[in-house]
């Protein structure tokens, strides 16, 4: 018997590898082998949301007088105790030192006529003067020390006004609203400026019903702005669903 040999068989074999082959070398090279970590779920989504300061100071005129120049402007950062505006002294101080002046003087009178009062009580025991001269020197004695009095309430107030023509800021923050440049009169209670502090800005969006389950009071969110990098804040109030 003839033995008749395939010349293609070994053609056949040749190709069926090569085939075999390929789809080893790209189903290898679609493999990925990633190792799974422990971390947190995120959830982000697109609302606008304003912005709303808690807190605001307003300052305003402490006394009636002529507010000096306030260089500073809108926006202009300033830190608790700073001065932001002061009211004229010169006036004020000049105030002060008159009232002393006369305080000091009527104490001198007061204290001289109580010596008048006390000498003519010995002559008025010797009947050596009458008791109209002596009551003439009480009453004296005692207007000096009205005056005293009255000049040291009034002392009282213009170094109050004194203290109170410097105006300072309450807190670390920035000026918000400037009413006036000064460099004018103005009343006791004229507004001046409107401060307020970074510290106490606050975000208002409203978010779906959906979104808004997930968002817990007291919770961390990170909130993040066009062109500003992303700050972690907790959620003050929750949020109204929509």
């Amino acid at each position: 018997m003839a033995k008749i040999n395939n010349p293609n068989r070994h053609k056949y074999k040749i190709i069926l590898l090569s085939f075999l082959a390929g789809i080893t070398l790209q189903a290898n090279a679609a493999i990925e082998t990633v190792h799974p970590q422990i971390g947190n779920i995120q959830k982000s989504f697109v609302e606008q949301a304003k912005t709303h300061l808690a807190n605001t100071y307003d300052l305003n005129m402490p006394i009636t007088g002529k507010i000096e120049r306030i260089v500073l402007r809108e926006g202009s950062k300033v830190k608790q105790g700073q001065i932001v505006a002061m009211v004229d002294q010169q006036p004020l101080l000049q105030a002060v030192k008159q009232l002393q002046a006369r305080a000091k003087t009527f104490r001198a009178l007061y204290k001289f006529q109580q010596k008048t009062v006390a000498r003519r009580e010995q002559l008025a025991k010797q009947d050596y003067i009458d008791k109209q001269a002596l009551d003439e020197a009480v009453s004296r004695r005692d207007a000096w020390q009205a005056q005293i009095a009255e000049t040291d309430a009034n002392l009282k107030i213009a170094e109050y006004n004194l203290r109170e023509s410097v105006i300072k800021s309450p807190i670390n923050g920035v000026i918000l609203n400037r009413y006036t440049q000064g460099d004018t009169w103005l009343s006791m209670g004229a507004p001046l400026m409107r401060l307020g502090s970074i510290n106490d800005l606050q975000v208002i969006c409203d978010v779906l019903s959906q979104e808004a389950e997930q968002i817990k009071i007291g919770g961390k969110v990170s909130l993040t702005s066009e062109g500003s990098r992303s700050e972690e804040r907790r959620v003050g109030k929750e949020c109204r669903s929509r």
